[in-house]
């Protein structure tokens, strides 16, 4: 149980006018010996002034100068004894010892020495004997500055002291209520001081040194109360209260915890002039009710502690509840506690609710590699939705889009997704090609980027830095992308290109609010990386010889190529499955090819064999000139969504075919890729566009004349004489 009452009460009652005369008697006698050293100190510190006075004939004039120095060569005196004794590790509270005991010793020579031995060095004591009379009257009015200084702290330790007034109420200083009330505390203040420094109000050195300071402290406290002004002291006071009232309120014992905060009323008693029921009041206010506005206090527990037993002067012992009545506000603090109770199941709900955001995200991050690996089935996301319903209660939205795409034929998503990822790369995705998909799943993941992608094409920084970026290597090397060699200027114009784009996508995650300066970041960057490229060993570094031919240029660009092709032949042969056929050896190779390119299909398609090899290459040229598609060039177009004609027109020269000898692509077919749907593109790809169901066909011609079928030109075109109906009549 908490103690208190730490210093008895200061009895200003009846009959303190005669023990203070008592004690100011006993101090006078006390002093009369100090006051004879004083008056002899003083007559040594007149000596000069009597040698001068009388050499000049006590010369009116300079005496009044002598006089006016006086106060000032006191102060330097007084200032040098100050850092003499502090020098020497002497403090005040020291010095005055030594200047009560030589006093009290007068001339036992013997009993200083012993003093000295006792609690000095040699150094220290040899500066105190040095001390005549004079100096100690110095020493003498150093000591009472200090104590004249430090009376602000002895104050602020002094205000929670307990004093008994005239009237009989006992009261702290916050408790003083009158300007007679606070006068009589501060009296006893003074007479306390007094005391213990076994001072003498009639002295000259008291009303000199201490008086000004008691008189300027009163003013100074009265000022501060009237403000209402809470000290750090006051802020630590309350702190430790409201810890103490808080390990009572939640005591498991209830009775305890009465008794420990009772006490504490007991306690503060004096601050509230003595008065029980203003206590209590201000009391609870102060650190009942903020700990239940602040529900640091249940319910339940509030009641064990309010039911604890305490001392009622008319009742005995009864319960809190019962003593205290009214003053527990017990309707408001219960409307609190609803209150409470309300928010703290918000609390557990957003808790809840957040857990369970947390798991969907997990099972997210956990299924969609492992569907897109072939390692998960829709099977597994059923049993996801599973989990979160029956931990949290929580409808996975996410999760049932996810289901939703992957009921949808995996190929058909994975086609979607690689294209929208092209176009991405590319600078060409937008809202239309994206909200057409059936898939919830893409669409949520690919709609914002779009609408971003949009905007970031209309603004004027962005058509301004792709035309700047887009002349990076004519501007530096013109003729370069006239030559037919490869790779020459418009290979590497192309790998800068794809560089830019990348770099765009980049930034704006990083500055979503300044696309603007995303833009033109990746410009910079664009340029920085051609331009250190140049440099000797660099991607871009030029070979001035083949500079005046014209053929291969840029040799570490092309070798880098070649070189990142022949690191994978190992890995490529590890990789594929022993028993598999050479359609699967193929596909095998040209992944781990374009793995090696950081998945990036722009790079891959300008790196040497790749997607096509020499005979390939003639392959596909053969098959094209007869009418049709070569079988690989149509696994590679329909796999991952590329054109095969760009397929062809960026693989062969790389392989050294000129690129007028490569067969181009009908008109038409440039009309589908740009008008057509994703969809109808994709299946064009995969089966090729003779082998079209009647109906897609039907929906081609449709998506590119508003005569459908009954163009004949486009029919024509696309099919050459035959009829698409008859020819497909069998689908």
């Amino acid at each position: 149980m908490r103690e208190f009452n730490p210093n008895g009460p200061v009895d200003l009652a009846s009959g303190l006018q005669k023990k203070v005369n008592q004690d100011l008697q006993s101090l006078r006698t006390y002093n009369q010996r100090a006051n004879t050293v004083d008056a002899q100190a003083a007559e040594v510190a007149e000596q000069p002034l009597k040698l001068v006075n009388a050499a000049l004939g006590f010369s009116k004039t300079l005496k009044d100068r002598y006089d006016a120095n006086k106060e000032e060569r006191e102060a330097k005196q007084i200032a040098a004894l100050d850092i003499d004794s502090k020098n020497l590790g002497i403090t005040t509270e020291g010095l005055d010892d030594w200047i009560k005991f030589k006093e009290e010793t007068h001339k036992d020579q013997a009993k200083l020495d012993e003093y000295l031995k006792a609690n000095y060095n040699e150094e220290q004591a040899k500066f105190l004997r040095s001390m005549g009379k004079g100096r100690l009257l110095i020493g003498t009015k150093l000591v009472a500055q200090t104590n004249a200084n430090s009376l602000p702290l002895k104050w602020a330790d002094f205000q929670r002291t307990p004093v008994t007034l005239s009237d009989g109420r006992v009261v702290t200083w916050t408790g003083t209520e009158s300007a007679a009330d606070q006068q009589e505390y501060y009296d006893a203040f003074k007479i306390k001081l007094v005391q213990d420094g076994k001072l003498d109000a009639s002295t000259e050195l008291y009303q000199e040194t201490y008086k000004p300071a008691f008189d300027s402290l009163y003013k100074t406290a009265v000022s501060v109360k009237a403000q209402q002004k809470v000290t750090q002291y006051d802020k630590e006071y309350e702190a430790e209260n409201q810890e103490f009232v808080f390990n009572a309120v939640n005591n498991v014992d209830g009775n305890v915890g009465v008794q420990d905060f009772m006490g504490l009323i007991t306690q503060e008693m004096p601050n509230y002039g003595g008065d029980l029921g203003k206590t209590f009041d201000g009391v609870y206010d102060k650190y009942i009710m903020p700990m239940v506005e602040n529900n640091q206090v249940s319910r339940d527990q509030f009641y064990t502690f309010i039911m604890g037993v305490m001392d009622h002067k008319g009742m005995g012992k009864v319960s809190m509840e019962k003593g205290m009545g009214k003053k527990l506000k017990l309707l408001e603090i219960n409307k609190q506690f609803s209150k409470n109770e309300l928010k703290d199941l918000q609390d557990k709900q957003e808790i809840k609710k957040a857990k369970a955001l947390s798991a969907e995200q997990v099972a997210l991050d956990n299924l969609i590699p492992g569907l897109e690996k072939g390692d998960y089935t829709v099977d597994d996301i059923i049993q996801a939705e599973g989990m979160l319903y029956q931990q949290f209660g929580y409808e996975s939205s996410k999760l049932a889009n996810l289901k939703k795409g992957y009921q949808m034929k995996d190929p058909e998503v994975a086609t979607y997704d690689n294209a929208f990822k092209i176009a991405e790369g590319n600078g060409t995705l937008t809202v239309e090609m994206v909200k057409d998909t059936g898939n919830a799943l893409l669409k949520e993941k690919w709609l914002a980027k779009a609408r971003k992608a949009e905007e970031t094409r209309k603004g004027d920084t962005y058509k301004l830095q792709k035309k700047n970026v887009g002349t990076i290597v004519k501007a530096r090397f013109g003729k370069l992308l006239e030559s037919t060699q490869s790779p020459q200027g418009g290979e590497v114009q192309a790998h800068l290109n794809k560089y830019f784009e990348k770099k765009v996508n980049e930034y704006i995650d990083q500055y979503p609010d300044n696309i603007d300066t995303a833009i033109n970041k990746a410009a910079i960057e664009t340029q920085t990386y051609f331009n250190e490229g140049q440099a000797e060993g660099g991607l871009f570094e030029v070979d001035k010889q083949a500079y005046e031919s014209g053929t291969n240029v840029f040799p570490n660009f092309r070798k880098q190529q070649i070189a990142a092709v022949k690191a994978l032949d190992k890995a490529i042969l590890d990789a594929q499955p022993k028993d598999a056929s050479h359609f699967t050896t193929e596909l095998v190779s040209t992944g781990i090819k374009i793995k090696n390119a950081g998945n990036d299909l722009e790079l891959a398609l300008d790196t040497p064999l790749v997607f096509l090899n020499q005979a390939q290459v003639n392959d596909a040229i053969n098959a094209i000139a007869e009418g049709g598609m070569s079988d690989w060039l149509k696994v590679v177009s329909s796999t991952y969504n590329v054109d095969p004609f760009e397929v062809l027109h960026k693989q062969a020269p790389l392989l050294g075919f000129k690129k007028e000898d490569l067969p181009e692509k009908p008109k038409f077919l440039d009309v589908v890729d740009k008008q057509a749907s994703p969809d109808l593109v994709c299946l064009m790809r995969k089966v090729g566009i003779q082998n079209l169901p009647t109906e897609t066909a039907k929906r081609l011609c449709i998506s590119m004349s508003p005569n459908g079928i009954n163009d004949k030109e486009l029919v024509k075109s696309i099919y050459g004489d035959q009829n698409i109906v008859r020819n497909n009549s069998e689908d």
